[in-house]
């Protein structure tokens, strides 16, 4: 029976890797190391494979839950704002939230939408 190979992480000397990179890419890296205030794209890399390493539970953030009255705030201004007859699409981009969250809500609160898909399939 075979056995799995020894996978444990070494700790010695860091060892220079080269890696060839999109300007693109390179610039977008170069904008993290600037925000993060880290030396440069290799400190970037270098905290990317930290993470790799990480259990996926460590790297997890855990979002804040909308309580209650927070959604009834929500319900509130798109329904108001689907009173004016506007898209699911343009409320969300007045009120700062995603198009399937204020669907889902327009949903929930039995009102039509203002701008309802035409028919599919073929024409009879």
């Amino acid at each position: 029976m075979r056995t799995a190979p020894d996978l444990t992480i070494d700790d010695s000397p860091i060892v220079p890797v080269r890696a060839m990179l999109r300007p693109s890419t390179y610039r977008a890296l170069a904008a993290v190391a600037k925000e993060k205030r880290l030396e440069d794209v290799g400190a970037v890399l270098a905290r990317l494979a930290e993470l790799s390493l990480q259990p996926k539970a460590s790297r997890r953030v855990q979002r804040r839950r909308r309580t209650p009255e927070e959604y009834a705030a929500i319900d509130a201004r798109v329904r108001a704002l689907n009173e004016q007859r506007m898209s699911d699409g343009r409320i969300a981009k007045a009120l700062g939230l995603s198009q399937p969250l204020v669907s889902q809500r327009r949903r929930g609160m039995g009102l039509e939408s203002p701008t309802p898909r035409p028919a599919r399939g073929p024409k009879a």
